[in-house]
């Protein structure tokens, strides 16, 4: 079943205030806190229980929150074969919209060939995070938590500082 068929738990509509609660609760002593809350307030504000739906608002609210200007093209308004998998299909993406790189997290390693790539005229790179480090309340850091963890105790401008410390392979 694709992305776009999946839904969120039925119970999500009235779970939403309970995580919401949770995350208050864990942040609300953070300097971003009164910034970043209504953000997170608007992405689960939507009453759309379509997974894919979800995640795109909430890709769409944080880059814009932080002046991210990026294109979204959702891959299955692409003319190829969609029944193409893996390599297969990432390089018919790649082709139908004329890119000549495809850029994709470094779990892909294990997922995607450079050589298959590279022979399709489509240059592959993966995208490697440099362990971030910021102050969270004072505490011992505790790394990869999560974009909200992020902004909660980084403003905007940090938060771009810190995002641009991303690497390719």
């Amino acid at each position: 079943m694709d992305i776009n068929q999946r839904s969120l738990v039925n119970s999500f509509p009235e779970e939403k205030a309970k995580l919401l609660r949770k995350f208050s609760s864990a942040y609300r002593k953070a300097p971003e806190f009164k910034i970043v809350f209504p953000l997170i307030e608007s992405v689960f504000g939507k009453n759309n229980l379509n997974l894919f739906e979800f995640i795109y608002d909430s890709l769409r609210q944080v880059c814009e929150f932080l002046e991210i200007q990026t294109e979204f093209v959702i891959s299955s308004t692409i003319p190829i074969d969609h029944s193409l998998k893996a390599d297969e299909k990432v390089i018919a993406i790649c082709r139908e919209l004329k890119a000549t790189d495809y850029l994709n997290p470094i779990g892909g390693l294990e997922l995607y060939s450079k050589h298959i790539f590279g022979q399709s005229g489509v240059n592959l790179s993966f995208i490697k995070s440099d362990e971030l480090n910021y102050t969270q309340f004072g505490n011992d850091f505790i790394p990869w938590l999560s974009i909200i963890d992020v902004l909660m105790f980084n403003n905007r401008g940090k938060t771009k500082q810190l995002l641009s410390k991303i690497k390719t392979t």
